[in-house]
């Protein structure tokens, strides 16, 4: 509900604090520690435990949120979103990883159900609340509404999970975080302030310059630690590969939408902060209903065609919007919109369940941090280059927007043609032949002298070795 409740308020935010430069980082702070610390949290999760690590997470996205309220400047707001962030990076990767390991693949594509309605809700509200609230009350208050419902929350999960001690594991790699945090730090800095120090000024050389060193560094450190933040293992498996490259082009063109699409209602089509708001309930219904049935899609005709459907909706919705003007009639705004949640639903969920298919349950918070920190890259992409394109139009909003959401037609295509990089079968298969893979490596039995993946040999049936201590109450 976060985000969607932020975007309907940020322009209230701008008025009655001044600093409409910060505009985007508002958004691009946030994405940025969300990003950052996404595979920290995850492998923190699978040394020290699920239940510890999301709980401290959301105490800290608490304590960001009622600092956010009190923020008397926009430079000042854009910090506090900072920490807020930090700790909203956990939330979604080890609350995937905990589902994960709570439940088989059959049984993750119903709890997946669950988990969809209610982000449906949550941010299909979000809009509505974070309107009404800013016009009537103060837009302080769409940051003091998190207060309540986290530490709600955090209630209900320190009484209805149960985790016992972890696995011994090696130690954290500290070496890996650091020139990882370093790298894309640089990088997302360099994507926002670019066009204000000018691309090709000494400023921007220098960002490049650092990213470039860091990620040398990072991918010199990752090759020698025994239990990288990042396995380069991850990049060798195709349904792996596959969801990390389509997870980024997708969240390009979403997460993009979602911060300038309030924006287009209320500059371009001059409608309020509620009724922007509630422009985007119908994005994110059909979001929620199409990704209560994706999950069970897949298990009956396999990755492939879900996410490519899915891909192609976005592409549409894009070109939609594009013809899409000031005097557009609100259907055909809301029709682009929908097609837009339901690339959504067709993507996120399917994404997440396909990495966490083939991989063991040491590196399930590593897989699902993995996916979610590739989705967090492509946001503040997405959100840096429709900024750069609304700025290259300074005269003209419309023209500026017109020229943002072709960012999302390219991002679209790319993640269509992405989508070829999934291995094909049904859901089950893949799940199979990456533990039979397992199951090789473990005993020494090479691939002549194991089962063909997609067989059920009476011999040799694959198993993946027992989950983490960790329950419902």
């Amino acid at each position: 509900m976060e985000v969607t409740v932020v975007s309907t308020a940020v322009p209230t935010m701008v008025k009655a604090l001044g600093g409409l430069q910060y505009y985007s980082w508002v958004f691009t702070s946030y994405m940025l520690t969300i990003t950052v610390s996404v595979p920290l949290w995850g492998k923190l999760s699978d040394l020290y435990g699920r239940k510890r690590i999301y709980c401290g997470a959301l105490l800290l996205f608490v304590l960001g949120s009622g600092l956010s309220g009190q923020a008397d400047s926009m430079g000042e707001l854009v910090v506090w979103r900072l920490f807020q962030g930090l700790g909203a990076g956990a939330l979604t990767p080890v609350g995937q990883a905990i589902l994960a390991d709570l439940y088989s693949l059959e049984s993750r594509a119903k709890i997946q159900t669950y988990f969809s309605a209610a982000f449906g809700v949550a941010s299909a509200v979000g809009p509505i609340i974070g309107g009404f609230v800013t016009e009537h009350f103060s837009w302080r208050w769409v940051f003091y509404l998190n207060l309540p419902l986290a530490i709600s929350a955090l209630a209900l999960i320190g009484w209805g999970l149960r985790e016992g001690r972890t696995r011994e594991r090696q130690p954290l790699d500290w070496m890996g975080a650091f020139f990882f945090t370093g790298s894309f730090s640089l990088f997302f800095l360099w994507l926002d302030l670019g066009n204000q120090w000018g691309w090709g000024s000494p400023r921007s050389y220098a960002a490049i310059l650092g990213f470039t060193i860091f990620l040398s560094g990072l991918g010199a450190v990752e090759k020698k630690a025994v239990d990288p933040l990042l396995p380069l293992l991850f990049f060798k498996d195709r349904m792996l590969l596959g969801s990390l490259v389509v997870s980024l082009f997708v969240g390009t063109g979403l997460y993009g939408a979602l911060t300038y699409l309030p924006l287009y209602f209320q500059s371009v089509q001059g409608r309020s902060a509620s009724a922007a708001g509630g422009a985007l309930t119908p994005l994110l219904l059909s979001w929620m209903l199409v990704s209560m049935a994706s999950p069970r899609l897949v298990l009956k005709i396999g990755y492939r065609p879900v996410i490519f459907v899915g891909a192609a909706c976005m592409a549409l919705s894009f070109w939609r919007l594009i013809d899409c003007g000031a005097h557009s009639s609100l259907t055909n705004v809301i029709l682009a919109g929908s097609l837009l949640g339901m690339a959504g639903g067709l993507c996120f969920s399917p994404l997440m369940i396909g990495a966490q298919s083939v991989v063991q349950s040491a590196q399930m918070g590593a897989a699902s941090a993995a996916v979610t920190f590739f989705r967090s890259v492509g946001g503040a992409l997405g959100m840096a280059l429709m900024g750069a394109a609304l700025a290259s139009a300074p005269e003209s909003a419309e023209l500026g927007l017109d020229r943002a959401f072709t960012v999302g037609v390219v991002a679209s295509v790319l993640a269509g043609l992405a989508v070829g990089l999934l291995p094909g079968g049904t859901a089950e298969e893949i799940q199979d032949e990456a533990l039979h893979r397992h199951n090789r490596a473990v005993t020494g039995l090479t691939p002549s002298g194991a089962s063909p993946p997609h067989t059920k040999d009476a011999h040799h049936v694959p198993e993946r070795p027992e989950p983490p201590d960790i329950r419902l109450r």
